[in-house]
């Protein structure tokens, strides 16, 4: 995986990193009427040795009445050499009801 971030402009402005990955993933089901997701990745620096980041992703839904469901999900990205003026962390949270056709 390579990523650019540039700093200013110009033609020569730009990094190019090789990373590697690992990817968790976990599911968890219980009779049909809940559910939980994870997703961990991980991208350690390949050509730039001490870099390393990652991203998170989870969401449990629980299935309602009348076909309707209801789910919150959480993401988390992390970078512990981000670009400059660059927050190294984002967390975020959803909620939401949905409908099953």
């Amino acid at each position: 995986m390579k990523e650019a971030y540039s700093a200013n402009t110009g033609p020569n402005s730009h990094d190019q990193n090789a990373e590697g990955l690992l990817i968790l993933n976990y599911d968890w089901y219980r009779f049909n009427t809940t559910e939980l997701q994870t997703r961990l990745q991980l991208y350690p620096g390949v050509s730039d040795p001490g870099r390393f980041r990652s991203n998170l992703d989870a969401s449990y839904s629980v299935k309602l009445p009348h076909d309707v469901n209801w789910s919150i999900s959480m993401w988390d990205t992390y970078d512990n050499s981000p670009p400059i003026n660059a927050r190294n962390n984002e967390l975020g949270v959803s909620t939401g009801f949905g409908i099953t056709f």
